[in-house]
């Protein structure tokens, strides 16, 4: 995790505390979630990103792989994207890592969340929001 992914990582842990939130770091299971979080039943998978300037993300072919097989078992995995410069945070389901590789943050977020951001919208989306498969 980069140093700014890991600041990404330290605001979810402080924001949503009632989140069972276990950080994973893999280097045997390419591609597996940076954290997997509990709450009132729900488990679910966050891949933390850090765009570029340019609004380039940076995904794996491994971490492509492993999000869109859980969202196609009916799992729940997300991309959490910032900007580099800025508060806001894009949340992407786990099959949209392909469209992150090619157009960055001009893909079509599942959710935005702006300055101040609310972390009770933030949690509602990982745990019970509906993650629809747009097909090709």
């Amino acid at each position: 995790m980069s140093k700014s992914e890991t600041k990404l990582w330290w605001q979810l842990r402080k924001q949503l505390p009632q989140v069972r939130w276990t950080r994973i770091e893999s280097r045997v299971n390419q591609g597996v979630g940076d954290v997997n979080g509990l709450y009132q039943g729900s488990e679910f998978w966050v891949e933390l990103k850090v765009a570029k300037g340019n609004g380039s993300v940076a995904v794996s072919p491994h971490q492509i792989s492993w999000n869109y097989a859980r969202i196609m078992n009916l799992g729940r995995a997300f991309f959490l994207v910032t900007p580099l410069k800025q508060s806001n945070l894009f949340l992407f389901g786990g099959h949209q890592g392909r469209d992150l590789v090619r157009n960055g943050l001009r893909t079509e977020p599942l959710a935005v969340f702006h300055d101040p951001l609310d972390w009770k919208k933030i949690l509602h989306c990982l745990t019970k929001a509906s993650i629809i498969i747009k097909k090709a």
